[in-house]
């Protein structure tokens, strides 16, 4: 009897065995990080079983493709901006003449930096037909893949212009060049019904068609470090180069170069309703652009602190008075509680039903919150564990118009903070 084979197996282990190297991508648990260009770097061990033979990469194409990864250099933008033959643009090629195009869960579009820095400065214009020249690219581009995920990597300076939104670079030299990251996503290929809006509501943006191709359930938008104001004087009045104000509908208004305003509503639609914001040591006057513009939400999820060693780091924290770091970080929270426990009405912030936050709350302050929640005689509130509370369902099969629908607030943990805020959790007995 001859001898079996690994080679000799029959497809379908072959396509057993290799699905276990088919794990999430890196972008699933790095996005709340810092984005750098080496944030997709991963072991890649699918990759590497299908470099063994023929036979093992055709197996392991589908599994490698389920997740793309789209590198793109800056260069190569202005040519991709108005295509619409998906077979001039190489990956596309690529997943057709596999038959792959429908394996493709997410897909990550990664504008690597410039080979040289000062390119960036040729992009920071804000004439008009600059931000109105991108739509070709995702209706090729989304009529050949069909993707639960679809983010973008990129500096401000490209991520702009690709989304169709002028951006502010008018402090751009002290925050310096960073990639940020955009991130749509949707749970279900099947279309679900949009919320119900209520008729005062401002319509749907369709500036940019990205935000609209697909019904999107959730938004990530991550925007990195941005320390570097801190090492100049007057740092809260320094603006970063963001989108976020186009994305929840700042009232802020940029001149376009033909003497007239940009302005549109929000470009976050109504099926959005998982919306996640990540920005190191944000300055407060850019913050509250999302408390003062909440779209309504289900979820909302806020992370404003670097991971431990960049603190720790003395080149990052080079120049910076860490005072004023913490001093921004408890003025956006402060101002957050204010306005998930006291929300005004009318306020979408009544419509929210969860916050969590990927910070550590203050100890000194939690303990201050939680005496009040187990002292409370009303027992709204109950704590799940330190840095979370939770609504009393049982208690209170439904809550009152005026107490909103916030049913869980939770940190990612307790600390005592370098400088303390004064009260980041809610302490009137009429909040909790």
């Amino acid at each position: 009897m001859e001898k079996a084979t690994f080679n000799s197996l029959p497809t379908e282990l072959h396509i057993q065995i290799l699905s276990f190297l088919d794990v999430d991508p890196p972008s699933y648990a790095k996005f709340t990080n810092r984005p750098t260009p080496h944030i997709l770097d991963s072991d890649r061990p699918l990759k590497n079983a299908s470099e063994v033979n023929k036979k093992w990469r055709s197996v392991a194409i589908p599994f490698l493709f389920r997740h793309t990864i789209w590198k793109i250099q800056p260069k190569d933008l202005n040519s991709l901006r108005q295509c619409r033959n998906p077979s001039e643009i190489d990956i596309l090629r690529f997943l057709a003449d596999h038959d792959i195009c429908d394996h493709v869960d997410s897909i990550v579009l990664f504008v690597e930096p410039p080979d040289d820095e000062d390119d960036e400065v040729d992009l920071m214009s804000t004439e008009p037909a600059y931000f109105q020249n991108c739509e070709a690219l995702w209706e090729t581009l989304f009529s050949t893949i069909d993707p639960l995920r679809f983010s973008i990597i990129a500096r401000p300076a490209r991520l702009g212009p690709l989304l169709s939104i002028p951006v502010d670079f008018s402090n751009y030299w002290c925050y310096g060049s960073y990639e940020h990251i955009l991130s749509l996503s949707r749970t279900t290929r099947f279309i679900t019904p949009q919320p119900h809006r209520p008729a005062g509501d401002s319509p749907i943006s369709i500036h940019s068609k990205l935000f609209t191709i697909r019904p999107w359930t959730a938004a990530l938008l991550n925007e990195g470090c941005n320390m570097g104001p801190y090492r100049t004087y007057e740092h809260h009045r320094k603006t970063p180069p963001s989108i976020l104000p186009a994305l929840v509908g700042s009232t802020q208004s940029l001149h376009t170069g033909d003497g007239g305003l940009f302005g549109q509503p929000a470009l976050l639609p109504p099926s959005v309703q998982d919306f996640s914001y990540i920005a190191e040591f944000p300055v407060y006057n850019h913050f509250t652009k999302v408390v003062r513009n909440l779209p309504r939400l289900h979820r909302l999820y806020i992370q404003l602190v670097p991971k431990p060693h960049i603190l720790k780091d003395e080149f990052e924290m080079r120049h910076i008075d860490t005072r004023d770091l913490w001093m921004e970080r408890n003025a956006c929270y402060a101002t957050l509680m204010t306005h998930i426990f006291s929300w005004s009405p009318g306020s979408n912030w009544k419509h929210l039903h969860i916050f969590e936050s990927g910070d550590t709350a203050d100890r000194q302050a939690w303990d201050m919150a939680s005496h009040f929640v187990l002292t409370s005689q009303t027992k709204k509130w109950t704590i799940e564990r330190e840095g979370v509370f939770v609504w009393k369902k049982e208690t209170d099969s439904k809550k009152a118009s005026n107490e909103g629908n916030l049913e869980r607030l939770a940190f990612r943990g307790l600390e005592v903070l370098p400088f303390p805020t004064i009260a980041p959790f809610p302490t009137a007995s009429n909040y909790i």
